[in-house]
């Protein structure tokens, strides 16, 4: 490292790299749980029963899988009984009533890629958060979101449920064309003084 940038350019440095470094885990944590469903998909009963980060992510992508495709048996052993489910914006939903929602058509999810998720395990309980691309909706209210989501799962009768699901809307930046780079340390001159 260039001993004669200041102190300030390295520690950003630094933080880069420790940011590319928890980017590359959480994308191996999705890239390992994404390459167990294809074994779990040819046992639905599996899914949600490893009792680690990739099972546990393995049961969120699953859980989505199971929304876009009706897939009310593999919802219900998902779903636990207390479950908050909180929309985007700001609904709140019991189990009741997503799963009702989801089984009768009136929650349509045509199809939900999640894009990038990490995990943590707590004893009996896992944390996921993540960002999605939500497909909803029927023609001519179909709509595109993307999601930022919390999830709080506990490991019970030896499989993960879901108990509260939170998504919040992600910003897209507006496309006003390239930016000039700021520079490290850049400060804009002082305004002319114009009272003399």
């Amino acid at each position: 490292m260039d001993s004669s940038r200041p102190a300030a350019g390295r520690d950003q440095d630094m933080g880069g790299t420790a940011m590319r470094r928890l980017i590359t885990a959480a994308l191996a944590n999705v890239a390992f749980a994404l390459a167990l469903l294809p074994a779990q998909a040819a046992d639905p009963a599996n899914v949600g029963k490893d009792k680690s980060v990739a099972g546990l992510l393995a049961a969120d992508v699953a859980r989505y899988t199971a929304m876009s495709e009706k897939d009310t048996a593999t919802l219900d052993r998902l779903l636990a009984k207390e479950l908050v489910y909180v929309h985007s914006g700001g609904e709140g939903q019991t189990r009741e009533g997503h799963f009702g929602d989801v089984g009768a058509g009136r929650g349509v999810y045509n199809k939900v890629t999640v894009l990038g998720a990490m995990g943590r395990i707590y004893g009996d309980v896992g944390v996921v958060w993540g960002v999605a691309d939500f497909d909803e909706g029927k023609e001519p209210r179909r709509r595109m979101s993307r999601l930022g989501y919390a999830e709080t799962w506990v490991w019970r009768d030896r499989h993960w449920q879901l108990v509260l699901f939170h998504a919040s809307k992600v910003r897209q930046p507006e496309d006003t064309g390239p930016k000039p780079p700021k520079l490290d340390g850049e400060i804009s001159p002082p305004a002319p003084d114009t009272t003399h």
